[in-house]
């Protein structure tokens, strides 16, 4: 909740915000971040998104934002329509900086040029791409819902868009992957050359599908010593490539394209949070909306906040 007694305070590097958009096509069971697939709902959360930005707003008036960031979720599954009427209400209600670096997440298999198009149009200007691997048996084994041809075609999309700021998120140290395949995806990503790659280690969530697999024995994770052999792997491979790693799990090409978003969370700077589960900081204080959808639009359509 916003304390409308403390306001937020303006700093010179700008505030961040953070919209969630809590759908996916499928769940992946390794992922403990709030979704749900009921997809029949996106409209009622966009109609209650808004809301939220009304209410938000001026408790905000005197901040501006230098990084906007969508996630998920799955923000690519907002239609044309629907993400252009957030996008409006946001940008009318709150002072974007004109340089802001402004993401969106996306599923590769949720894509189309219609679409990256119109990011591109309303002033998205970094993408990122949940790729994970390009081992189409492991996409498979962590529950993606798209292929390798998906992401070099929507890759390619996205070139032909505009964006010149793309990110592709990686998976490492998960059941059954090889040290040869894991290699081969790196080249793969690195063949595209986007300008960031996240390297993730697969961590087993409680909660998580993966997590109740472990306890009744079914998966293993791996070795510590073996997790931490593909983690410095990644990291040799893309220093050699020209990615500098700037953060525990990302790489950039140049400093210039460092994910600010991401890294104003390590610096303790102020953020926005919006839509359920989404979490705010300021004054040194941290604060959360519930992470339920249905409380979330039981509350903004009573006109309060969630």
């Amino acid at each position: 909740m916003v304390n409308v007694e403390h306001p937020v305070p303006v700093t010179p590097e700008g505030a961040g915000l953070y919209v969630h958009v809590p759908f996916c096509e499928q769940k992946c069971e390794y992922c403990d971040f709030y979704s749900l697939t009921q997809l029949d709902q996106i409209e009622a959360f966009t109609e209650a998104l808004l809301t939220e930005m009304e209410l938000r707003a001026p408790q905000f008036s005197g901040v501006q934002f230098s990084t906007v960031f969508f996630g998920g979720g799955t923000p690519s599954l907002l239609s044309p329509v629907q993400l252009t009427r957030i996008w409006q209400r946001m940008t009318a209600l709150f002072d974007i900086h004109p340089n802001a670096e402004c993401s969106i997440e996306s599923n590769p298999g949720t894509l189309s040029f219609e679409k990256l198009q119109t990011f591109r149009d309303l002033g998205f200007n970094r993408l990122s791409m949940g790729v994970q691997s390009f081992n189409p048996d492991e996409l498979k084994f962590l529950g993606r819902i798209h292929n390798v041809a998906d992401v070099l075609e929507n890759f390619a999309n996205a070139r032909k868009a505009g964006f010149q700021n793309i990110n592709i998120d990686l998976m490492t140290a998960f059941p059954g992957i090889s040290h040869d395949s894991f290699l081969r995806s790196l080249a793969q990503a690195k063949a595209l050359a986007p300008e960031h790659i996240a390297c993730y280690t697969l961590i087993f969530e409680p909660g998580t599908v993966f997590f109740k697999r472990m306890q009744r024995g079914e998966l293993t994770p791996m070795a510590e010593e073996d997790e931490a052999g593909y983690y410095e792997l990644a990291a040799e491979i893309l220093g050699e490539a020209g990615y500098q790693q700037y953060e525990i799990s990302n790489f950039a090409r140049e400093t210039a394209l460092i994910c600010r978003h991401n890294l104003a969370y390590w610096q303790h700077r102020p953020y926005l949070g919006m839509g359920p589960s989404a979490h705010s900081f300021y004054n040194n204080a941290r604060f959360s909306n519930k992470r339920s959808l249905a409380v979330y639009l039981k509350n903004l359509a009573a006109g309060k906040l969630a």
